[in-house]
């Protein structure tokens, strides 16, 4: 409606704008051929005559330089005029669609983060309620008491996230620190190996890499590349972590044989709050804030993070160069 609505307006202004260009035009060329024939009239009574020949008198000649130069300004001023209206007609309208946009990323990421808190609390209270209702044995009571510490994780996690994201946007320090890169990845890898044995996790590495960076950030950073990797990928899948060197920059890929990012959705897929599509029918998980947190921390690294396309729209590869 408002689309609509605004598009009646700038038409309206601009029929407006040459409605009153042509009115003006008129009205001044009537008033100089007025003045024209005033002074044909003149001419013909002090000589005499009934058509005197005005065509070479300096006068005719200022009354059509003064006609040149108001259709110049005339139309000068309607163009500007005109021109300045589409800009900003256009420059509000990319304002209108950025809002529109903003605001459709704030209510996806409202929605994905109260199905991403209460998805955890309803399992942990299950747990208990379980416990609490029926006489179990050690053994079920084992399970229960895993899932209820893996919803814990995955809940803490996520407020860990969250609270992280607020820290970059404030407060947060970066401290440097000289690291062995290889060990780092190593000490990550072996954890998703351990607790996430529904995924193959590997990590190739052959040469020992050094680089000065947040541990802390960088940490959370490849937390969210493989937990993004896992979220896309079918189950008993394969997750590559490789290291290299080349030209003295130190990459760093996560490859998953997932479902793979839409081209269309690239350019915006390190944007906060964005994901693809509508969160009342999304089925993945997610909230949409920890690429965007990736891609913070890697600009605060003086490095850069990037994602391709894997072959046939298959799989994701992100590259962290540092």
């Amino acid at each position: 409606m408002i689309r609509w609505l605004s598009i009646v307006v700038v038409v309206y202004m601009l029929a407006a704008l040459t409605w009153w260009t042509l009115l003006l035009h008129r009205g001044q060329t009537a008033l100089l051929n007025a003045r024209e024939k005033i002074l044909q009239l003149q001419y013909n009574r002090v000589y005499g005559v009934e058509n005197f020949d005005i065509t070479q008198l300096s006068e005719l000649q200022d009354i059509q330089a003064e006609r040149t130069s108001f259709q110049y300004m005339i139309n000068g001023e309607a163009l500007v005029f005109a021109i300045a209206l589409i800009l900003g007609i256009f420059y509000l309208y990319r304002l209108y669609k950025k809002e529109i946009s903003v605001a459709s990323q704030q209510k996806n990421f409202l929605l994905s983060i109260t199905h991403e808190l209460n998805s955890p609390l309803t399992s942990i209270k299950l747990v208990f309620e379980t416990l609490k209702r029926r006489i179990l044995d050690t053994k079920q009571i084992q399970i229960l008491s895993s899932n209820g510490l893996e919803e814990t994780n995955r809940l803490e996690s996520l407020v860990d996230k969250l609270l992280f994201g607020a820290k970059l946007e404030s407060s947060y320090s970066f401290h440097m620190e000289e690291s062995d890169l290889n060990r780092f990845l190593n000490d990550i890898v072996s954890r998703y190996q351990q607790q996430f044995t529904n995924f193959t996790f590997t990590l190739d590495s052959n040469t020992r890499i050094t680089r000065a960076i947040d541990k802390e950030a960088i940490t959370i950073m490849i937390n969210n590349l493989i937990e993004n990797a896992m979220k896309y990928s079918p189950q008993h899948t394969e997750i590559n972590i490789n290291l290299t060197e080349n030209n003295g920059k130190a990459k760093i890929s996560v490859v998953d044989q997932g479902v793979g990012v839409d081209k269309q959705d690239v350019p915006f897929i390190f944007d906060q709050f964005y994901r693809s599509g509508s969160e009342e029918t999304r089925t993945t998980k997610g909230t949409g804030i920890g690429l965007y947190i990736s891609q913070q921390i890697v600009k605060a690294h003086n490095s850069k993070l990037y994602v391709k396309v894997g072959k046939n729209g298959e799989g994701s590869e992100f590259y962290l160069e540092l």
